[in-house]
């Protein structure tokens, strides 16, 4: 009969459930049933942790362990730091990546480690990726946008009349200089 201060953990190398104080627990990511398991658990190599958390979905390889803001694979091995799984997988194979590459995904799933889905290329390369993909959101599907396209259009409309940016920022509630942009063109180029 567990007391009051003990808990039920599960033990990270063998799964095994154990009964441990609850203060022995806290703030620990890792816990084990015992030394030997401890000890195994720190020698795996990354393709162990790797094939450990991941799951076949059609031809990717998805990582269901922990991920980071951006929905990439985070893979936190002890006395490691951490880091995103498609890159410490591409390394495992390849070998250290060059400071002024990153590791693209071909199947444009962040989560995805299949080393066939990986590719080197520059931050160039990969924005122009997102752009041909359309997976970056301009216009109306950006998360801050104020304005709709039919006001793009009637702003345009409007200026080309002869109206003031002044009065055109105040009439939609943006700065002038938005307003100068979408004349110029430098944002709102989809329309």
């Amino acid at each position: 009969m567990p007391s009051h201060n003990s808990i039920y953990v599960i033990c990270c190398q063998c799964s095994k459930s154990v009964l441990k104080y609850w203060a022995h627990t806290k703030g620990r990511k890792n816990l084990f049933c015992s030394v030997e398991c401890c000890n195994a658990f720190r020698t795996r190599s990354i393709m162990q942790h790797v094939e450990a958390k991941t799951v076949r979905m059609g031809s990717c390889l998805i990582w269901i362990g922990n991920r980071d803001k951006d929905g990439y694979g985070r893979l936190e091995t002890m006395g490691r730091l951490p880091r995103r799984v498609h890159r410490a997988v591409w390394e495992h194979h390849f070998g250290k990546i060059p400071d002024d590459l990153v590791i693209r995904h071909t199947c444009d799933n962040p989560p995805c480690c299949e080393i066939t889905h990986l590719i080197p290329g520059t931050t160039d390369q990969n924005n122009k990726d997102c752009i041909s993909r359309d997976r970056n959101s301009y216009g109306e599907n950006h998360y801050k946008t104020i304005l709709t396209n039919n006001d793009v259009l009637n702003i345009r409309s409007r200026l080309t009349q002869g109206e003031s940016t002044r009065s055109l920022s105040m009439a939609f509630n943006v700065s002038i200089s938005t307003i100068k942009s979408i004349r110029s063109r430098h944002t709102w180029k989809n329309i």
